[in-house]
Parts: C-alpha cells; sequence; structure tokens
C-alpha cells in the first residue's frame, strides 16, 4: 500500500543522502584495490520537524500509524522549493480537459510540475537526453529531478537549444519508456525503523517529531503488503 503525504506538513531540516553500496573485486599484492559501483545505492531520507501545529498532529499519527512500520511506502516530496524553477517557469496554472472543456462546475486542474516532458532509457543508466520544448532550459546541474515516482540528482546538464544531457546519480532505477519527467520530484520511501515515526508530545498538544526514511527500489515495491 502507498501511503500519500499529509498536505501542509514540511518539515524544518532536511538530509537527503545516497547511501552508496560499493562492491571490491578485493586488493591485489600492491595494494590496489578495484572498487565499483552498484544499482543497489538507494536515497535516505532525514526529516525534523518544528512543534506541530494542531491540526497536523492527528494527521501526522494517521500517516505514521498507517506505514504499519516498515510495511508499507510512503510518498515523499523531495522538499527543494529554494532550487526548483519558479511556478512562472513551470508555468502552474488551471487547465481544462484535453477537449478543452472543463469540469461540470467550470473547475479545471491545477497543474503542478511541467507537462509534456517525458524521459527513455535503460535500468543502470546514468545520462538521459530530454526536449525540454517550450520550456527551454530550466533546469540545471546539482538539482533533483524526477522519472515517475523515482528521484535522481543531476551532476551535470549540458544544453543544445531545449534538449538537455543529464549526467546523474543514481542509475535509473529501471527501463523506462516515454515515462513522465519531474522537475519537483517525489520518492517511494518506507520507516528505516519498524519503530520509527513516533510522536511524543508534551502536556498533550506539543509535539516536534523527526522522521528517518529509505527508499523503495521498484524490485521491492511488490513486495509490500497490498502490493503497489
Amino acid at each position: 500500500m502507498i501511503i500519500e503525504w499529509p498536505t501542509g506538513l514540511s518539515p524544518r531540516i532536511i538530509n537527503l543522502r545516497l547511501i552508496n553500496k560499493t562492491r571490491s573485486a578485493g586488493e591485489s599484492l600492491t595494494g590496489f584495490e578495484q572498487v565499483a559501483g552498484s544499482l543497489a545505492t538507494r536515497w535516505g531520507f532525514s526529516l525534523e520537524f518544528n512543534n506541530l501545529k494542531r491540526h497536523l498532529i492527528p494527521a501526522y499519527r494517521a500517516m505514521v500509524a498507517s506505514l504499519e512500520g516498515r510495511a508499507n511506502a510512503l510518498r515523499v516530496p523531495v522538499f527543494d522549493p529554494q532550487f526548483w524553477p519558479t511556478d512562472a517557469e513551470i508555468g502552474i496554472a488551471s487547465v481544462p480537459h484535453s477537449d478543452g472543456t472543463p469540469f461540470s462546475d467550470d473547475a479545471e486542474y491545477l497543474t503542478t510540475d511541467v507537462s509534456g516532458i517525458t524521459a527513455t532509457g535503460l535500468k543502470g543508466a546514468k545520462e538521459l537526453t530530454v526536449d525540454f520544448g517550450d520550456y527551454g532550459p530550466i533546469f540545471d546541474g546539482g538539482l533533483y529531478f524526477g522519472v515517475e515516482e523515482e528521484t535522481y540528482l543531476a551532476t551535470s546538464v549540458q544544453w543544445a537549444g531545449n534538449v538537455a544531457t543529464i549526467k546523474f546519480q543514481p542509475g535509473l532505477r529501471q527501463d523506462h519508456t516515454a515515462a513522465t519527467f519531474r522537475l519537483r520530484p517525489r520518492l517511494l520511501m518506507r520507516l528505516a525503523d519498524d519503530q520509527g515515526g513516533e510522536l511524543a508530545l508534551e502536556r498533550g498538544i506539543i509535539g516536534a517529531p523527526s522522521l528517518e526514511l529509505v527508499e523503495i527500489l521498484p524490485d521491492e515495491l511488490s513486495l509490500l503488503e497490498g502490493g503497489a
């Protein structure tokens, strides 16, 4: 089961980092050691919160309880708004159905990320060529991006017109064909420990919890209770 992140819940301290898993081929007689990376590298996420507002305490409790320890997945925003392209650059707006009509009450969809950008690559690839179309060069090295529910960090971006060649870490989690590309990415994660996410309340109302999360790799997702 995948649990959604509660609306309005924002951490005070954010530490998103890669937990690297290298492999050694052994050390030679001369002391040389050949070390290689691994597709098992995954993201770890440490989140610390200020004292939660009263209305967020029940939402936080419900989120942690729904995770059932490490049994279920949590869809987590990357929380990098200071470095994201602006709403104006992305074109945050309300849009109608594909045929140009709104809902029956005249409401429309709200776009929250770039639209119509896709990525294609093979599992393990660390370079993508992506056409940003009318958006142009709004993305640079050192920024996070997403492919579907997966998050990557661009190590360099080279532009040729509106087409970007992106080098990144870690390697693609799985094969992708015309997959949704995101500039406001998210991750599927689970608690690092079954007892994680505890919320102790001072005088029954004041509490500042913390979360330790680890990424769920695609091959693991189907093994979670209830599947994806």
